[in-house]
């Protein structure tokens, strides 16, 4: 039997994986690509996986199985209906705070039927399964496994062979094909499973809901949870990985790749990682990543990444091993997932939904770290695991906390004192803990986070926090005090010297010396710029640039971003400006497309120097967007920084294909200092309708003509890579 039941488990898997990454590619630029929207696209497929077994439970427990065949091949015929996956539209991002609640209503419209009709396929199989009589039926648990090996391959085939070779229509095309041939390996399936169901006819058409043992609360309540923390784990350590060590491109892949590969351990018929070896690995990797959280360590960053997820896995792997370890018989099999599917959508919740509105930083990793460890098992399993600690091992814990506390007191006292010489103790007192009591080691592991990270927070130079949707924002003063900067994550975003006779002056990407002051003061040395647009604000550092009489619009899709440049008072270019600066909040492709044609002496598009790139703002129809709002000879300016990728050959063709002229800059500048208008490392792209109207413009300086590699494709709103332009020392 098993033969006809492994390919449609797997290829349900497969479809499942794509589609997400399908979506994304479709809609998720129009956000910028930003952590917070891969974790609202992750929870509402954790809702849509809830409703598709909730849909696969009732269906094994109140139908008999031909009759089940039957309703679910109807469901998934009817649910092909929604073919092809595409966008409606008339659908935009909100100009306010509401993009989560957009972004959940756009997948529902555009993706939520196929998406419920492949997600009921997999509980739905392993339950027929279980009626065939094979030998194997009798724990048919194995099949989630193969499952989660489908997911995995589709996972990390679509960046490396399906998003570079495949044009999004035909992607959509080839998910439409697949999901037709599903179709057919579900009704085969389901077929033979009633040809073999064991006993007599009867069998196959009774009501399996007698057969189903009760499910008590309690064992509800702990599948839930075995499933909620790692599944809020996976997003927060994507949160923080990409909000405090480094914005990489796909550093959303290895977290949910690592959690799948998890599942396929807990429930395959032979885990590679048993209690046994998580019970000596989990002490060690929980203080190690307690250690770097306290102290948050960011460099090397190849180390501490290795770090961060080798001790998330290890983690995944204990909750989702305690989860296999109570699976029910299989007459409970859908009302066992029934509770994984609530466990992942209140781990999702949590930390898409409930985390960003309550903590200013990425205070769910360490909260999920606590959580994973108090399901540590005990080293010698024949112990009495309800034996009572004694009061004195209770200063083990306490210890660490007092240790954490003084290192960062010294710190603050002495700068120039090595916090981590207290910390190192602090741990070792942590994983002494754990040789006692899995308890003991929880409670002074969550001691110390509590009071390391309570103390950093006071000892570092944060002058002000916000979290948005789109990141986390930290206003920060240098250690002499001579300027503030915004950082964006681990980007920085701008900086403002605090001198009065230099605060007016631009700095960091933007200084006089670089690239973009060069054209700026070379196109206001023929004429004042009339009118300026730019898509993506920081700071308002641009505005330093601006005269009296002209304008200057600035388009930025973040309101926290507003906040900081125009309301906080950190920064004032805005208000020191002689321009008229007006701010047109919302996305800035969609929102120039509503400005009159031919109206900007000036275009600068400032949304490529975070790592977040937003792919929409680089294509073929944006570049042509760009041109129709400039005047016949006004000129485009690229900001294209990047510490991962080359965008150079992507411009260099979108220039091409448009028959307009190109020149790149790079200014590299050695030990930046936050506090001077020297300016820091950047690289610009300029770009007009004629070689003429650039040539002037770059007497001075190295502008180069950007070579553009043989069979590079031209980015359009239907096929971009940003394997193709990754740097090749990544």
């Amino acid at each position: 039997m098993i033969r006809w039941f492994i390919p449609p488990i797997l290829l349900s898997a497969a479809l499942l994986f794509s589609v997400q990454p399908l979506f994304a590619r479709l809609a998720l630029p129009l956000l910028g690509g930003t952590p917070a929207v891969w974790n609202t696209a992750m929870l509402f497929f954790q809702s849509a996986l809830l409703l598709g077994y909730a849909y696969a439970h009732g269906l094994a427990t109140r139908m008999p199985l031909r009759r089940q065949v039957i309703v679910h091949g109807l469901v998934i015929g009817l649910a092909a209906l929604a073919m092809p996956i595409a966008l409606p539209d008339d659908w935009s991002p909100p100009a306010g705070q509401a993009h989560v609640w957009w972004l959940l209503g756009l997948m529902t419209v555009s993706v939520g039927v196929p998406f419920f009709a492949v997600s009921t396929t997999s509980p739905l199989l392993q339950r027929w399964f279980a009626e065939t009589g094979d030998p194997a039926a009798r724990d048919p648990y194995f099949l989630y496994a193969a499952s989660n090996v489908g997911s995995l391959g589709s996972l990390l085939a679509y960046p490396l062979l399906i998003e570079p070779h495949l044009p999004l229509a035909r992607q959509s095309a080839w998910w439409a094909w697949g999901y037709i041939l599903l179709i057919g390996t579900v009704i085969l399936a389901g077929w033979q499973a009633t040809r073999a169901a064991k006993g007599t006819a009867a069998a196959v058409t009774k009501s399996p809901a007698a057969d189903e043992p009760v499910v008590t609360r309690s064992q509800w309540l702990r599948w839930i949870a075995y499933a909620a923390i790692p599944s809020s784990l996976m997003l927060s350590t994507t949160q923080y990985l990409t909000t405090d060590i480094a914005s990489m491109p796909l550093l959303w892949l290895p977290p949910l790749g690592l959690y799948l590969l998890s599942f396929i351990n807990a429930f395959a018929k032979r885990p590679w990682i048993g209690d046994r070896a998580l019970a000596r690995a989990v002490p060690l990797a929980g203080v190690v990543l307690a250690l770097l959280l306290a102290a948050r360590a960011t460099e090397p960053t190849g180390l501490i990444l290795i770090v961060h997820l080798t001790a998330f896995f290890l983690l995944a792997c204990l909750c989702h091993g305690r989860l296999a370890a109570e699976r029910p018989p299989a007459a409970s099999l859908t009302s066992f997932y029934l509770a994984l599917s609530v466990g992942g959508v209140v781990g999702g919740a949590f930390t898409a939904l409930v985390a960003p509105l309550v903590f200013t930083t990425v205070l769910e990793y360490p909260i999920g770290l606590i959580a994973a460890l108090f399901l540590t098992p005990r080293r010698d399993p024949s112990s009495a695991t309800g034996a009572p600690v004694g009061r004195k091992r209770w200063l083990v814990p306490a210890a660490a906390a007092v240790l954490a506390a003084g290192a960062f007191w010294l710190g603050e006292k002495w700068p120039d004192f090595p916090v981590t010489v207290l910390l190192m103790p602090a741990t070792l007192a942590c994983y002494g803990a754990s040789l006692i009591s899995p308890r003991l080691f929880t409670v002074g592991v969550a001691l110390f986070l509590a009071t390391a990270l309570s103390a950093k927070r006071f000892a570092d130079h944060t002058l002000d926090t916000e979290r948005s949707f789109f990141g986390i924002y930290r206003v920060q003063m240098d250690d002499e005090g001579r300027s503030i900067q915004l950082m964006h994550g681990t980007t920085l975003h701008g900086s403002q010297v605090l001198d009065p006779a230099a605060r007016r002056q631009p700095t960091t990407y933007f200084s006089r010396g670089g690239p973009c002051g060069q054209i700026i003061d070379a196109l206001q040395s023929v004429r004042p710029l009339a009118h300026v647009g730019v898509i993506g604000l920081g700071v308002g550092t641009l505005a330093a640039y601006g005269t009296e009489g002209s304008q200057w619009d600035f388009f930025e899709i973040d309101p926290s971003s507003v906040h900081f440049a125009r309301d906080s008072g950190h920064f004032t270019y805005l208000k020191d400006s002689q321009a008229t600066c007006r701010i047109i909040l919302g996305d800035g492709r969609l929102k120039l497309a509503e400005e009159a044609d031919g109206q900007y002496d000036l275009l600068i598009v400032d949304a490529f120097s975070s790592d977040a790139i937003p792919l929409h703002l680089a294509t073929r129809e944006a570049m042509a967007l760009y041109f129709q709002k400039l005047k016949p000879d006004g000129r485009l300016l690229f900001h294209i920084s990047n510490r991962h990728f080359d965008l150079r050959p992507a411009i260099a063709a979108l220039a091409d294909s448009l028959g307009v002229a190109c020149r790149t800059r790079h200014r590299v500048v050695e030990n930046h200092d936050p506090a001077s208008v020297e300016g820091m490392s950047s690289l610009w792209a300029l770009l007009a309708r004629e070689e003429s109207q650039i040539l002037p413009l770059i007497a001075s300086g190295t502008w180069e003509k950007p070579a553009i590699p043989s069979g590079f494709r031209v980015w359009t709103d239907d096929y971009a890579s940003l394997l193709s332009v990754l740097k090749r020392d990544q």
